[in-house]
């Protein structure tokens, strides 16, 4: 019974966390394509990069499996 309780909130732990991701890549997205300084692309590159690292470090704090490794696997 406790078994059938879960799996809808770790789907939609697993939608959200979806959703997340795909809102950081069009974020990314549409600062790569509206930043034309060099200065302002590097910069944008190294908010992705810690926004990685912190994805990373959270996902190590929860005990991550192998799906969110895969999910992250991006990451450095």
């Amino acid at each position: 019974m406790q078994s059938m309780k879960e799996t809808p909130s770790n789907m939609a732990a697993s939608v959200k966390s979806g959703m997340g991701k795909t809102k950081a890549t069009v974020q990314l997205q549409v600062e790569n394509m509206t930043d034309h300084d060099p200065a302002e692309k590097e910069m944008g590159r190294e908010s992705e990069r810690e926004r990685r690292w912190w994805r990373k470090r959270r996902l190590r704090s929860l005990g991550g499996g192998v799906s969110d490794w895969t999910a992250c696997r991006t990451c450095d």
